[in-house]
Protein backbone atom coordinates (compact mmCIF):
# COMPACT_ATOMS: atom_id res chain seq x y z
CA UNK A 1 0.00 0.00 0.00
CA UNK A 2 1.35 3.38 -0.98
CA UNK A 3 0.16 6.48 0.83
CA UNK A 4 0.68 9.75 -1.04
CA UNK A 5 1.19 12.74 1.21
CA UNK A 6 1.84 16.41 0.51
CA UNK A 7 3.51 18.79 2.95
CA UNK A 8 0.31 20.52 4.01
CA UNK A 9 -1.29 20.79 7.42
CA UNK A 10 -4.54 19.37 6.05
CA UNK A 11 -2.90 16.30 4.51
CA UNK A 12 -0.76 15.63 7.55
CA UNK A 13 -3.76 15.98 9.88
CA UNK A 14 -5.89 13.55 7.90
CA UNK A 15 -3.00 11.17 7.33
CA UNK A 16 -2.09 11.13 11.03
CA UNK A 17 -5.48 9.58 11.80
CA UNK A 18 -5.17 7.09 8.96
CA UNK A 19 -1.62 5.97 9.81
CA UNK A 20 -2.44 5.68 13.51
CA UNK A 21 -5.41 3.45 12.70
CA UNK A 22 -3.74 1.32 10.02
CA UNK A 23 -0.66 0.54 12.08
CA UNK A 24 -2.94 -1.53 14.32
CA UNK A 25 -4.15 -3.78 11.49
CA UNK A 26 -2.99 -7.36 11.79
CA UNK A 27 -1.67 -7.53 8.22
CA UNK A 28 0.48 -4.45 8.83
CA UNK A 29 1.77 -5.70 12.20
CA UNK A 30 2.67 -9.10 10.76
CA UNK A 31 4.34 -7.59 7.71
CA UNK A 32 1.85 -9.22 5.35
CA UNK A 33 0.93 -5.83 3.90
CA UNK A 34 3.73 -3.40 3.17
CA UNK A 35 2.97 0.28 3.56
CA UNK A 36 5.15 3.05 2.20
CA UNK A 37 4.81 6.82 2.13
CA UNK A 38 5.28 8.83 -1.06
CA UNK A 39 5.99 12.46 -0.23
CA UNK A 40 4.59 14.47 -3.13
CA UNK A 41 4.96 18.06 -4.31
CA UNK A 42 7.93 18.57 -2.02
CA UNK A 43 10.32 21.51 -2.33
CA UNK A 44 13.19 20.55 -0.01
CA UNK A 45 14.12 24.22 0.47
CA UNK A 46 10.88 24.98 2.31
CA UNK A 47 9.84 24.91 5.93
CA UNK A 48 6.86 22.74 5.01
CA UNK A 49 9.18 20.03 3.64
CA UNK A 50 11.03 19.94 6.97
CA UNK A 51 7.70 19.78 8.81
CA UNK A 52 6.64 16.84 6.66
CA UNK A 53 9.84 14.93 7.41
CA UNK A 54 9.44 15.67 11.12
CA UNK A 55 5.81 14.53 11.02
CA UNK A 56 6.76 11.24 9.35
CA UNK A 57 9.38 10.44 12.00
CA UNK A 58 6.50 9.69 14.38
CA UNK A 59 5.54 6.63 12.34
CA UNK A 60 7.35 3.40 11.64
CA UNK A 61 6.59 3.42 7.92
CA UNK A 62 9.24 3.98 5.28
CA UNK A 63 9.25 7.12 3.17
CA UNK A 64 9.76 5.52 -0.22
CA UNK A 65 10.58 8.71 -2.10
CA UNK A 66 10.11 12.45 -2.30
CA UNK A 67 8.67 13.73 -5.57
CA UNK A 68 9.39 17.34 -6.36
CA UNK A 69 6.82 20.08 -6.79
CA UNK A 70 6.87 20.68 -10.52
CA UNK A 71 4.59 21.65 -13.35
CA UNK A 72 5.97 18.70 -15.32
CA UNK A 73 3.23 16.51 -13.81
CA UNK A 74 0.55 19.04 -14.78
CA UNK A 75 1.78 19.11 -18.37
CA UNK A 76 2.05 15.31 -18.51
CA UNK A 77 -1.51 14.90 -17.22
CA UNK A 78 -2.76 17.43 -19.75
CA UNK A 79 -1.00 15.53 -22.55
CA UNK A 80 -2.07 12.11 -21.29
CA UNK A 81 1.56 11.15 -20.73
CA UNK A 82 3.82 10.18 -17.86
CA UNK A 83 7.22 11.51 -16.86
CA UNK A 84 8.68 8.39 -18.48
CA UNK A 85 7.36 9.58 -21.86
CA UNK A 86 9.39 12.78 -21.66
CA UNK A 87 12.70 13.29 -23.43
CA UNK A 88 15.73 12.82 -21.18
CA UNK A 89 16.35 16.58 -20.99
CA UNK A 90 12.93 17.16 -19.41
CA UNK A 91 12.36 13.95 -17.47
CA UNK A 92 15.67 12.76 -16.07
CA UNK A 93 15.38 14.57 -12.72
CA UNK A 94 11.94 13.07 -12.16
CA UNK A 95 13.03 9.62 -13.33
CA UNK A 96 15.65 9.62 -10.58
CA UNK A 97 13.02 10.45 -7.97
CA UNK A 98 10.78 7.64 -9.23
CA UNK A 99 13.50 4.96 -9.09
CA UNK A 100 13.09 4.22 -5.36
CA UNK A 101 9.33 3.99 -5.88
CA UNK A 102 9.51 1.57 -8.79
CA UNK A 103 12.05 -0.54 -6.89
CA UNK A 104 9.80 -0.60 -3.80
CA UNK A 105 6.82 -1.70 -5.89
CA UNK A 106 8.87 -4.39 -7.63
CA UNK A 107 10.25 -5.70 -4.34
CA UNK A 108 6.87 -5.88 -2.65
CA UNK A 109 4.95 -7.33 -5.56
CA UNK A 110 7.56 -9.99 -6.25
CA UNK A 111 7.28 -11.19 -2.63
CA UNK A 112 3.66 -12.12 -3.27
CA UNK A 113 4.73 -14.55 -6.00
Amino acid sequence: MLVPLTPSAFDMGATRHFLTAIQEYKAIKKGELALGIVAMRVDPRTHSAAELDSFLEAFDFPVVTHLRDTQVYVHCAWDGASVFDLPRSRGEQDWEQWKPLTRWITRHTSQKG
